[in-house]
């Protein structure tokens, strides 16, 4: 209901666009706002919620149990995740490598910011990363690697996935470094 009433609100025909946007790979996403219209972090929930349903099917998350993750950066976290941890090195990672279904897409806001300097988020499409092709016709780059997640993550398998594969929209990446299990020297290696 979420999803037709912001569909109605901009004039319909926005799930059509948002969708032929993040299925077009020379284009590869979107940027949305609320435009100050609202500053409580319910309304942000209920508007990506919104965009959310207009691109289709969501994932499960199972860090929040719920099918969105929330939570805080702070100076000072303990946590076994990077995300929550504000002074890491966020090193290069594809979100959904962690889950059984296709991550197909991914939406990210930042609700507020208080006492922060510097920072920044990278994003990098897959086509325009140069060494892209290297780690591709590596012999390990469309070999399955073992991923384990720590207990945050509230996931008790292990997974295997390739660095490369082949999706309905081409090539596709999943990796990250924090939860890859190297078996020899010659992963741990093509994965540094």
């Amino acid at each position: 209901m979420l999803a037709d009433s912001l569909d109605r609100a901009v004039g319909g025909g926005s799930a059509m666009v948002l969708r032929q946007l993040v299925r077009d790979r020379a284009v590869g996403g979107f940027t949305l706002g609320v435009q100050n219209l609202t500053y409580g972090s319910d309304d942000y929930v209920k508007f990506g919620t919104a965009v959310a349903h207009l691109l289709g099917p969501a994932n499960h998350d199972a860090m929040s149990g719920t099918f969105y993750a929330r939570f805080l950066v702070k100076d000072t976290d303990a946590s076994d995740t990077y995300l929550r941890q504000a002074y890491r090195l966020f090193t290069m990672h594809t979100d959904g490598t962690f889950v059984d279904e296709a991550t197909e897409w991914l939406l990210m806001m930042k609700f507020a910011e208080q006492n922060a300097v510097g920072g920044e988020s990278r994003f990098l499409h897959i086509d325009d990363w140069d060494e892209r092709d290297a780690f591709l016709d590596h012999p390990l780059g469309t070999r399955p690697f073992l991923y384990k997640a720590p207990g945050s993550k509230n996931v008790g398998y292990t997974l295997e996935r390739p660095v490369f594969s082949q999706s309905e929209f081409g090539l596709a990446i999943s990796f990250i470094d924090q939860f890859a299990q190297p078996r020899c020297g010659d992963e741990a290696r093509y994965l540094y």
